[in-house]
């Protein structure tokens, strides 16, 4: 199963209308994580950039 796949598999089990809502949501809880554990948290922010990069997503 592609890893595309199984992301929008895992957005309809979670319930969220769209991907894009899905991505903003995680993005915001790693948000949330660089404010309270940023040591932790620049790591966990990079593999999910390195992993939506990978799909296509972009960045500003």
């Amino acid at each position: 199963m592609s890893q595309c796949m199984w992301s929008r598999s895992h957005q309809q089990h979670r319930d969220f209308a769209s991907l894009a809502g899905m991505v903003n949501h995680i993005d915001g809880l790693i948000a949330y994580a660089l404010g309270a554990e940023a040591e932790w948290a620049r790591p966990v922010r990079e593999r999910w950039q390195a992993a939506l990069s990978a799909q296509g997503w972009t960045f500003d």
